[in-house]
């Protein structure tokens, strides 16, 4: 996952978010470099780290991003990022996400959109 637009959407997000968690973006090249089919966690339970989230919401983010720019009416919206973010907190919520930790999601949240709309060509 390392070229796509989604890796380069977390690492930007990464750096915006930098200044309040200094280690997120080597966390998140981590977790870009991982291999989700790798040994398992020594961990019995293996909580949401900030990185993999972040790599998640990006990822996700990217998906949405490119089904509403194929809608045309979606793609002339005035407020594109505004359309984003709460199609992100919508698929946030439904995947249960938010429930986890709303206000670090609102954060990621946040941070993504406006790296995806500057990444879109």
């Amino acid at each position: 996952m390392s070229d796509d637009p989604a890796a380069r959407i977390a690492r930007a997000a990464a750096a915006r978010l930098a200044s309040d968690h200094p280690g997120l973006p080597a966390a998140v090249e981590t977790q870009l470099a991982r291999d989700p089919f790798g040994a398992p966690s020594e961990r019995v339970i293996d909580p949401i780290s900030l990185a993999g989230l972040l790599v998640s919401i990006a990822g996700l983010g990217w998906t949405i991003w490119r089904d509403l720019r194929a809608d045309r009416a979606a793609a002339n919206a005035p407020d594109r990022t505004a359309q984003l973010v709460a199609a992100l907190r919508a698929a946030a919520s439904a995947d249960g996400l938010a429930a986890h930790d709303p206000a670090r999601i609102e954060t990621l949240i946040a941070a993504v959109a406006p790296e995806i709309i500057a990444a879109d060509p």
